[in-house]
């Protein structure tokens, strides 16, 4: 029986099954129990070495992100189309990484039930045509040199 870095040899429990009368099934290796308990300080004291580095520490602010994680969930915004600046060139359909993009007479539609809210097509249209507002399109805010415009 392997287990982690080491093997023991022990009684066939599968072999006792099926032919009881072979006695040398019945029988484990000579000094298993030293060997195992030797094993096992051996693998405690890895264990404990490897602790201190390997395993995070708790947080105990993690359980806070829980109903963050919910309410993002909850919470979703529909993704809105203003045709008039839209040039259709096809970019928001590209980079949605769930495919909830396709075409209709050259116009975006949004898939709701596919899409995870990542905003890329929003983030990738030149002509700034999506947006989170139905009344108003995005104004760009930055320019390709970092000036805000």
């Amino acid at each position: 029986v392997p287990i982690y870095y080491a093997s023991y040899r022990c009684s066939a429990s599968d072999g006792i099954l099926l032919a009881p009368f072979m006695k040398c099934w019945f029988k484990n290796e000579k000094g298993l129990s030293e060997k195992i308990k030797k094993d096992v300080s051996t693998f405690i004291s890895r264990l404990k070495a490897q602790a201190k580095a390997d395993i995070p520490r708790y947080k105990w602010y993690a359980p806070l992100n829980y109903p963050n994680k919910m309410l993002g969930k909850a919470m979703t915004f529909p993704i809105y189309l203003h045709k008039d600046r839209c040039v259709k060139c096809g970019k928001c359909e590209k980079n949605c990484p769930q495919s909830a993009v396709s075409n209709k007479d050259g116009y975006p539609v949004i898939n709701r039930a596919d899409c995870i809210n990542c905003y890329r097509c929003i983030h990738h249209c030149p002509g700034m045509a999506l947006s989170l507002y139905k009344n108003r399109a995005v104004e760009k805010v930055w320019e390709k040199d970092g000036d805000l415009s």
